[in-house]
């Protein structure tokens, strides 16, 4: 029996949505049982969220479907990168997409409430990178610049921060993510507390050894408050910079 088939009976029975969640996943255990899913287990689980700085990566426009339980079912059945969906409880419209991505808009009222399942492959813009002596899971955006502010939040509404070059090896790294054209922030600042330039993730002060081998000469120096990091084009060295001046930006987030 296919997933399809399961599923469907789910739906013919179920008409509570956290009921036939909960079935979904038997059914999901079920199928990979039958070695449909690799022969793994898997567990799906959707949950409403309200993105705000970030949005779904739709996979289509959609259809109209008769009800949310219907929806994450026909949206797992359909796409393999299922990992979120939004379903309008008025006019029926299910929309699937394939995760959140600071590229994307925020679920308009026609596309209705946006139900997510988080996992490693819920992000798709991002990517392993390497060198020779490490790696990060990033991703890089460059258009359209947007203030640090901004940048920050976009991190965070895809469960990442700002990048971290908190080694020798990831500062290097960042020449193998970004465009050497643009000015690209990372995730160091002294907003919290002046000429105290604190890493993004653990909130450590960056140590004295590395922001002499990483910024230019006699940066960072705070010209007209200063309070932001920023890598300049042409060059891996870093700089202090205004928090409202537009730039790219790279997220991070914990290898999987």
């Amino acid at each position: 029996m296919s997933f399809k088939t399961l599923a469907a009976y789910v739906l013919k029975r179920t008409v509570d949505f956290k009921k036939s969640q909960i079935i979904l996943r038997g059914v999901l255990i079920l199928y990979s049982w039958m070695g449909a899913i690799g022969g793994t287990f898997e567990s799906i689980k959707f949950e409403k969220i309200t993105p705000q700085h970030c949005g779904p990566q739709r996979l289509n426009s959609g259809w109209v479907d008769k009800s949310r339980s219907s929806c994450a079912a026909r949206c797992l059945a359909r796409f393999g990168t299922c990992h979120g969906f939004m379903y309008n409880e008025v006019t029926k419209l299910c929309t699937p997409s394939s995760g959140l991505s600071a590229e994307q808009s925020t679920p308009s009222k026609a596309e209705g409430d946006f139900y997510f399942s988080d996992s490693c492959q819920s992000y798709p813009d991002f990517r392993t990178k390497y060198n020779q002596s490490t790696q990060a899971h990033v991703a890089y955006y460059s258009s359209p610049p947007v203030n640090y502010t901004n940048a920050k939040a976009a991190c965070e509404c895809m469960n990442s921060h700002l990048y971290v070059a908190n080694t020798l090896e990831k500062w290097w790294l960042i020449n193998a993510i970004v465009n050497i054209d643009h000015h690209v922030f990372i995730g160091l600042d002294d907003m919290a507390q002046e000429n105290k330039f604190v890493w993004a993730d653990s909130h450590q002060e960056i140590s004295s050894a590395l922001k002499i081998a990483m910024f230019y000469l006699g940066q960072p120096d705070d010209s007209g408050g200063q309070d932001c990091v920023w890598k300049k084009p042409h060059n891996v060295l870093l700089d202090d910079v205004k928090c409202s001046e537009p730039a790219g930006y790279i997220c991070e987030k914990t290898l999987c």
